[in-house]
Formats: C-alpha cells, structure tokens, sequence
C-alpha cells in the first residue's frame, strides 16, 4: 500500500517501517517500490526489492534488515509496499474432535472458533492460453497475464477488465480447453461470500472475469448431489472427473442453454488427497482410502498386491501431501505418501498398468512431472527440501547435504545405482506340498549392456519345514542418532559396519551377510544425505533370523573415511516390524550372463522366491520369462 514512510538506527541495519494497519507478521514478505529519490539520498543504501519482517512492534510498525549499516536519520517522504501472500502451512493441522480444546470454552450452539483445522498450502493452476490462472485451495483466484513477462506477478481475477461477480473463493480453479471456460469446483454462491464446497461456477466462454449468468453469455453454474465437499477435479480428453468425499461425478460440455451437465458416475468412492488421482493413457487413477482405482469409462478397484503394506502403515493425518505422477513411457503410475510415523512423503508405491504388477520403494518426493514431452527429457520431481532432480538419468546413487552456515546444496557422486527384482513367495496346490527344483532356466536380455560380460546375480529362496525354530522379522535402525555433524567429515562419507550379534542369517537389499557377527559387505556407502541431524534420517530394511527370541541387542562402528575409528556405541530401541514365524531358509545363488544356460539345482521347499540384482558397471538387463523345472515331492 502507498502511504508508507521509513526511520533507521544511526550506524544499524535496522530499518523501521511506518505503515497503518499493514497486517503482516514475522518471516512475511514485503516488496518496496516507488521510492523518492529523495528518500534514498536520506539513507546510505538502497533498501527497494523483497525484504522478510524481522520483528513486529504494533499493528502499524515492523522492522527489516537492510543490506548495511545507515549513518544518517530518513526523512518523512512517501513510497509504496506490497505485502505478498504469508507462506502457508507446510503440514496439515487436524481439525476439531472429540476430546479437542478445553471443556465449556464457548457457548452452546455457537460457531467453532480457532480449533478448527487447517490444511497445508496446495495451489491449483491451468492454463488460459499462455496466460496462467491459479487459486490457493480453498481461497481466491489470480491470473496471471503472460505478455508481463515472467518478472510480471500474478493478480487477482478480480482486477481482471471488465470483471463481474469473481468467485471470491474457490477449491479449484480450472479451465475447459475445447469450450474455453474457467472453471471454479467448491466456490461461493453468486451475490454470496460463504463458500458452498458442492457448488460448480463457470465464466462466460472466452473470457475469464465475466461470471454473471445473462441470456447473451454462458456463464452459469451448478451443485452436485452426493458428499459434503468437492475434494478436487481431473480432466481427461472427454470430460472433466469431480471427486467429492464419497462420489465421482462426470462434468461435461453439452452446450446452451445449461452449457455444462453432471452426472454420477459411481458413490461410496473415497479419493485420499487433492493430488493422488493422475490422468495417462487416457486412464484416470487414484489412490483410495484402503485401495486404488482406476477409470477407464467405468470406475474400478485395481487388485493390488502391496495393498496391506500401503494402508496399514500410511500417516492418515497428512494424506494431502501425497503426490501422484507418471512415466509413460514404462506405462507407470507412482504415487509417493508418508508412513505412519513421517510427516514426509517417504516411502512411494508404482503400478504398471500394461503389465499389472506393483513394487514399492522408499523415496521422499513431493511433485511429479514426467519427462515425456518435448519440455523437459527427464522425469522431474521435488524433495521436502525444496530441491528437484531428474530422473530415470545416471547409474551412480548421488546424494546432497546442505552446507553448514550458507545452506548451499552440496552435490556428492555416490557408489554405483544397483538394480534388484524380487518375486512374491510361490508354492504349488494349496500351499500344502513341497517341491523339488531341479533346474533354473533364465531368460535375460542384456543388449543395452556396455560390459564386457555382463553379469545378474540370481537368489532363490525356499522355506522347506515349518518349525525351523528362527525369527522372520524386519529390524529398522535409525541411524540419525549416530550420525556427526562435521561437514569435512560428512563430504567425504561414512562408513558403517552393523553387527547384531544374536543373528545367525540377515539379508540386505543389495547384499547378503553370513557370519554370525553381521559386517555389513559394502564398505564405503554413503548413508548421509544432509548436515542437519532432522533431514540425515537412514533407514536400514534387514531381514533377520534368530537362534534365540528377543529382545535383540546391536552396536555399530562407526568410521569417516577421513578419520580412524570414532565410536562403537549401542543400538537402541531397535523395532521389530514382522511376525513370528518358525521357518528355515535354504537359498542357492546363481550368476547369469548372454553365455548362460540351465543351472542345476537341488531344492526342496514349500515356498520359494526369485531376486535378481546386478551392480556390474555396464550392466543393463530386461527380464524374460525364466522357467523352473520342478515337480511335487510329497507332504510335510
């Protein structure tokens, strides 16, 4: 707003603001413009551009930090700030309940007062033409006008020429692309302000600040019947889908006089969060509360084989931060969520929709964007820290940190990417029999190899009895406590070496440890991906095999590269996530090559499971149809 004057500290970087009623807060931001040359000349630095509020005095004083230190007093002379929006929640705050606030604190039957919840900061933006127009859930609408440039700032709608009756808060803002309207899901009532979450506005055709419906326009709008709420809209080349909180409907062009139509297209149907759902292939999916679905013209369940691992470990209080993306060239949908006990997108599950399997992973990601444009040739996506990266580029696992005291991003190249397949456990007739395997038949592609010999280790495993008297569990140990601070150390990595002295066998994603005290194999890896002791969070996935029951004790060493032994320090509080279960394990390991072909065996088992790994420099595989020779050898 214009009308603001300034004051300094003699000899400080203070800068005090005068400005009635500016409604800013601390760590807000504020951009100076028009300032008289006259005021500069009162000041020994220019202080117009973007500043943060450092503190805030009264509802009409704030102070920042300039550039330098002043050495003379301002005058009184007049320019303008402009306050741009506060930065909103990083993390969804739940809302009112049962048990929520102190007893008796308002009167009966009045409104919920500061209790209630508050969603995380999500923005919706589409595309008018080259022009963008956008909205914050659950706020107003700003456009923003292309021929600004991309120094321009977006505005709201309604300083738009010749705007009427902007919707002046909205869940979603999108527009139509072959009827060119703007779309507005969840928006207030025309000549309204309180927002109507089931209420469906559109502008007038080709022009986005016209939304008074006359009989020479096609502005207009509509309710939707089932749910409490629009919870967000996905177009496809047809229609446009509008998930509510327990329906799916179809909103669709059909011309004058309504302009646009719903229809339902399937009830009792939960969507997680804004940004689960994704649109490929001409298919629509989304992730549900307890499954996933697909739309292909009717609305189905998609069979998931992860789906107990997904949703029985999945945080519920921060399903608007799980993200939803593609790579169509693998026909792959991922989807990355938080577990129970992370606050962060963490862990992430992907469906191949052509070959209908699934596979998870642990990643923290927060935005998608697949590469399969002319705009970008990698995949891109977001971490919580604000950084992007490409995907599906590189064959080395690089990892980053912060810097100490400047927050630069420090980028460290990492040990070769390993590749690693692992089937589900597999028997014959009901579980009931075993079986002997003979001989394993592999089929690999390696034509894309660089390698001399290209090489992909084989594992077979088989539980052949059911009182083996072992322990088939998961220990995760958090390795963050352990984890020092040094940047010099840091940068040049670490090494770790596990030992869990009552393990007879433990299996590791990309290796296998075999003696009773378990040294981990692969010397050397880098496990810390930041400086800041929040963000180095390492997780071990171990499967593990006692002689004995637990309670189970660990310790570590852990060694710098730069440094000799600093520590042997106990692990505490290692958890397991698994069940009881009384098996004994046989495995056989094979190499494969182009050279290779039948590999004897002599297995018995009544389950039995494949991983195929390779971390050979050069080694790029596809793999076939490998077949078993194998046959029933009785019941146990």
């Amino acid at each position: 707003m214009a009308g603001v004057t300034a004051d300094l500290v003699d000899g400080s970087t203070t800068i005090q603001i005068n400005d009635t009623s500016h409604g800013g807060s601390i760590g807000d931001y504020v951009v100076f413009e028009d300032i008289p040359s006259s005021v500069l000349a009162s000041f020994d630095v220019d202080f117009g551009g973007e500043y943060v509020i450092a503190s805030v005095a009264s509802a009409d004083v704030y102070t920042i930090v300039g550039p330098a230190a002043n050495t003379t007093i301002a005058g009184t002379e007049q320019f303008t700030a402009l306050y741009p929006l506060p930065p909103g929640l990083n993390t969804s705050v739940l809302g009112p309940g049962w048990g929520s606030g102190t007893w008796s604190r308002s009167t009966w039957n009045s409104a919920v007062d500061s209790l209630a919840g508050e969603g995380l900061r999500i923005w919706h933006a589409d595309n008018f033409g080259e022009d963008l127009i956008m909205n914050i859930r659950g706020e107003g609408i700003y456009y923003w006008d292309a021929s600004g440039g991309i120094a321009g700032r977006a505005s709201t709608l309604e300083t738009f020429p010749g705007v009427s009756n902007v919707p002046k808060v909205a869940t979603q803002v999108l527009v139509s692309e072959i009827d060119r309207h703007v779309i507005c899901l969840g928006a207030n009532p025309i000549f309204e302000v309180d927002q109507d979450p089931l209420l469906i506005r559109w502008s007038s055709q080709e022009n986005p600040g016209d939304w008074t419906p006359r009989a020479t326009n096609t502005a207009g709008d509509l309710r939707l019947s089932q749910g409490s709420r629009i919870i967000v809209g996905k177009k496809t080349r047809r229609e446009t889908l509008v998930f509510t909180d327990r329906a799916l409907f179809s909103l669709q062009f059909i011309g004058p006089p309504y302009t646009f139509g719903s229809s339902l297209l399937a009830d009792n149907i939960r969507i997680a969060g804004p940004n689960s759902v994704i649109s490929s292939n001409d298919m629509v999916f989304w992730m549900g509360f307890e499954n996933f679905f697909v739309y292909d013209g009717r609305v189905q369940p998609i069979p998931c084989s992860v789906r107990s691992y997904v949703f029985d470990d999945i945080n519920r209080a921060q399903l608007e931060k799980i993200a939803c993306g593609t790579i169509a060239s693998e026909n792959e949908v991922w989807w990355f969520y938080p577990s129970g006990n992370s606050e962060e997108n963490d862990r992430y599950v992907v469906f191949n929709y052509v070959e209908n399997h699934w596979f998870t992973g642990t990643l923290e990601r927060t935005a998608w964007v697949d590469g399969s444009s002319s705009i970008r040739k990698y995949p891109q996506a977001t971490d919580p820290n604000g950084f992007m990266y490409n995907h599906e580029l590189g064959t080395t696992m690089d990892y980053s940190y912060l810097a100490e005291g400047t927050g630069n991003k420090v980028a460290v190249q990492g040990d070769l990417l390993p590749s690693r397949l692992e089937s589900a456990y597999f028997d014959i007739g009901e579980g009931d029999k075993l079986m002997l395997i003979q001989r394993i038949m592999p089929d690999f592609n390696f034509d894309a190899s660089t390698a001399v010999l290209p090489q992909v280790s084989v594992e077979a495993s088989f539980v052949p009895y059911i009182n083996g008297g072992k322990y088939d569990g998961t220990v995760l140990v958090t390795l963050s406590d352990y984890i020092y601070s040094d940047l010099t150390k840091l940068a040049a990595g670490i090494t770790t070496d596990l030992y869990l002295p009552q393990a007879t066998y433990a299996s590791k994603m990309f290796g296998n440890f075999t003696n009773a005290n378990l040294l981990e194999h692969e010397t050397g890896a880098n496990l810390c991906l930041s400086s800041d002791a929040d963000l180095a969070k390492t997780f071990y996935d171990l499967t593990l095999f006692f002689e004995n029951s637990p309670p189970y004790s660990a310790y570590r060493k852990m060694v710098y590269l730069t440094d000799q032994l600093m520590s042997t320090q106990s692990i505490t509080g290692i958890s397991l996530n698994g069940s009881y279960r009384n098996v004994a394990l046989e495995r056989s390991f094979l190499e494969v090559s182009p050279y290779s072909n039948t590999t004897q065996l002599r297995n018995r088992g009544r389950h039995m499971k494949l991983q195929m790994r390779s971390k050979t420099v050069g080694t790029s595989f596809r793999v076939g149809d490998s077949r078993l020779d194998l046959r029933e050898d009785g019941k146990r």
